[in-house]
């Protein structure tokens, strides 16, 4: 359903009949996917500890994100995150001036980690193919890291007030745009909007994957939608 939809958002369209034998394709390679067994109880052998942010900034951060996520940023109050952070909401002014710098900070945080990854790979090599390999990868880890954060990066951006709306859904769009460029550097003959219109069903592929509940192992969810995303971006082909 991520695949079917996801050209709606952007409002993407082609010519008939391109544009349904383009998406009945990616559809298709999701439909066809071998997709790894739920496990029946959670076995993994992990430290279910975790140290804590002793900054009381970034702790409002940590405990806003999944409030937004679960609640929405509407639902959610100062008073809200301050409980959830051990404070009274009047002390949360004393690092944020509103709730929507709250939901700011958070987005911008979001997009310009992706942003940091994108670099780093572009750094690390000159080969289209390979660095759009590993954009995958790394999408797909910091999705399945971070669900709650994809989670109001996708839901919650409307609720910022212009330009800063205008300037996370500009940086989404440029974001997206870079992946299309490397792809129509590996497929010289495919056009812009047709290779948007593949780049945009993979990562909303991810990120449903990301925020649904599921009982899959890591491993195995992250080596499939990699594979998934690999053959929506026809990486495999020479």
């Amino acid at each position: 359903m991520a695949a079917a939809n996801s050209v709606s958002f952007p409002s993407l369209s082609l010519p008939e009949p391109e544009f349904t034998r383009v998406l009945a394709q990616l559809v298709s390679v999701v439909l066809d996917a071998e997709i790894p067994a739920p496990r029946d109880a959670i076995d993994d052998a992990r430290d279910t500890g975790r140290l804590e942010i002793q900054s009381r900034r970034e702790m409002i951060l940590t405990h806003a994100v999944p409030l937004f996520a679960a609640k929405g940023f509407a639902a959610v109050s100062v008073d809200d995150i301050g409980a959830a952070t051990g404070i009274t909401g009047s002390s949360v002014y004393n690092h944020f001036d509103t709730k929507t710098d709250i939901l700011a900070a958070a987005i911008t945080r979001g997009d310009e980690w992706l942003r940091i990854e994108m670099h780093r790979t572009f750094a690390r090599t000159g080969d289209p193919r390979k660095g759009l390999a590993e954009l995958l990868t790394g999408y797909c880890t910091f999705a399945l890291d971070n669900p709650r954060l994809m989670q109001i990066l996708i839901s919650e951006t409307g609720h910022l007030p212009e330009p800063q709306r205008h300037r996370a859904r500009s940086a989404q769009y440029t974001y997206i745009t870079e992946w299309v460029h490397l792809l129509l550097r590996i497929h010289h003959t495919w056009h812009a909007t047709p290779t948007r219109i593949r780049v945009q069903p993979a990562l909303t592929m991810i990120n449903d994957a990301a925020i649904t509940p599921h009982r899959w192992h890591r491993h195995s969810l992250d080596a499939a939608l990699t594979g998934i995303g690999a053959q929506m971006l026809a990486l495999a082909e020479a």
